[in-house]
């Protein structure tokens, strides 16, 4: 029934993200054509301008819909009038909100990429892939030698903490949600509270997680460079503690929905 979940939700938000990708692929070729012609001529340059600015109001469009949609559609389809529906159907809770999670980091992801995609359209030359190649060679020199071969075991637990901690970030407005329609009136108002206090809460605990490796390891801020087993420890365990908020974001979001659903 997950499948079926998901195949929904991505039907259901292709109508609204597809063509506005389309759109910004092609509004990244048009200002492309319109950069190769320079001119002084005011009158020749309004469009020029226009299709700047059309461009850079796209992606803003965009990235706000990204989450008005992930919010929107969470909201919409389980903690309001629709909800009664939702949740006659022979589904758990976890499968809707596991169905919300992956399509949201999907489409997140998605207009990443198109962003860097539409700007790399838009920007990039002979010249700039130089300069782009220069700088990357540099950065190597001066990484490299720091870190050693642990550069890419680095790179990859880097990696992963992002991804995870990006989950963990869409949980916790699921959470919030869920928290705020709890409460009889101002619902939105409970929501926005909550966000704030599970925000909060997050970022004490990161921080004194942090506070407690620096008190154990005395000195070890002293030199320009943490040794790397520090780093390691640092990326791995602030990775383990995002997975340890998705965990109990997930738990306290399920038993809201199951327990003390009210869409009153």
């Amino acid at each position: 029934m997950l499948s079926k979940l998901l195949k929904y939700e991505y039907k259901a938000t292709a109508r609204i993200f597809v063509p506005l990708y389309i759109a910004l692929l092609v509004f990244s070729i048009i200002n492309r054509f319109f950069l190769s012609y320079e001119t002084n001529n005011v009158f020749l340059s309004i469009p020029l301008v226009i299709g700047k600015l059309s461009y850079a109001m796209l992606i803003i469009a965009i990235v706000v819909l990204s989450l008005v949609i992930m919010i929107q559609r969470y909201y919409k389809n389980l903690l309001s009038e629709e909800g009664y529906l939702m949740f006659t159907l022979p589904v758990r809770s976890r499968d809707h909100i596991i169905s919300k999670l992956v399509v949201s980091f999907t489409w997140n992801i998605a207009t990443i990429v198109l962003v860097i995609g539409s700007l790399m359209i838009l920007l990039v030359t002979p010249e700039n892939l130089v300069m782009i190649k220069e700088a990357l060679t540099q950065a190597w020199n001066e990484i490299q030698p720091v870190f050693g071969s642990n550069v890419f075991l680095i790179g990859l637990e880097l990696a992963a903490l992002m991804i995870v901690g990006f989950i963990c970030s869409i949980l916790m407005i699921y959470t919030a949600i869920s928290i705020g329609q709890l409460v009889t009136k101002h619902k939105l108002l409970g929501s926005f509270g909550a966000y704030i206090g599970l925000n909060f809460i997050t970022q004490t605990v990161s921080s004194i997680m942090v506070a407690i490796a620096g008190f154990a390891s005395p000195g070890i801020f002293d030199s320009a460079t943490p040794p790397i087993w520090f780093i390691h420890a640092i990326l791995l365990g602030s990775a383990v503690m995002s997975v340890v908020f998705c965990v109990g974001y997930f738990i306290v979001t399920n038993y809201i929905l199951t327990r003390k659903l009210n869409l009153e």
